[in-house]
């Protein structure tokens, strides 16, 4: 599994524009709502792994057809 890099603010090119594109769920205790996200982790596959500090979980993202 590669484990994604945190990029400090300080390292994020100032020329270059961002925008908002996809959310995913929202806070709480179900599954796709992580509380208190702590880390992210994309898999070979595709796959997003999310540390969920809030519920002691990991919380695992698929690819969809």
């Amino acid at each position: 599994m590669n484990v994604a890099k945190y990029v400090s603010p300080s390292t994020v090119p100032t020329d270059h524009k961002y925008e908002f594109l996809l959310k995913w769920g929202t806070e709480g205790s179900g599954d796709g709502q992580p509380k208190y996200p702590a880390g992210v982790a994309v898999a070979p596959d595709g796959s997003v792994y999310i540390s969920d500090m809030g519920n002691n979980r990991i919380q695992k993202f698929t690819v969809g057809p």
